[in-house]
């Protein structure tokens, strides 16, 4: 039984992409399994956000009607939202689709972070540009006028 080293080392490879790729499998199975058995769950929590150390804000519905409760050393029951309106407009702020998905920041998109994030440090690269370009030319004209006063000088 002679195996050479380059065979062991071709099995190796491929048992160790078949245990990862069944490990991707089970996980992606997994996750889906949960997101189905939640999606049919009587209470879900919309979104939050963090007001200090171990506080924080959160919204959950509860049977169509959404709870507004302050977490910290206790849980306290802020307000009650039951109107229709309100509720709608609620839902649409964390973009909650038909599937049970939330949005996890408190009431804006990610996107719309990214692309403000993008649009600002755009604008601050082209006016940094600018400051340098201006600063440059100064520099330049302030070094011909020192060597104009040099020629004339000499």
């Amino acid at each position: 039984m002679n195996v050479s080293v380059s065979e062991m080392v071709v099995q190796l490879v491929v048992s160790l992409a078949v245990v990862i790729g069944m490990i991707w499998l089970l996980a992606k199975f997994l996750s889906l399994r949960s997101k189905w058995l939640y999606r049919h769950r009587p209470l879900k929590v919309l979104g939050g956000v963090g007001l200090g150390p171990q506080k924080s804000l959160q919204i959950v519905e509860i049977g169509g009607v959404l709870y507004v409760l302050g977490i910290g050393q206790d849980v306290t029951l802020l307000r009650v939202i039951d109107d229709a309106d309100e509720k709608e407009r609620i839902m649409q702020d964390f973009n909650v689709s038909k599937e049970g998905k939330t949005v996890p920041f408190f009431g804006r998109k990610p996107d719309d972070s990214n692309r403000d994030f993008t649009s600002i440090l755009n604008r601050k690269l082209h006016a940094m540009r600018a400051q340098r370009e201006q600063t440059l030319k100064e520099w330049l004209h302030g070094r011909e006028e020192r060597s104009a006063e040099r020629e004339i000088t000499d």
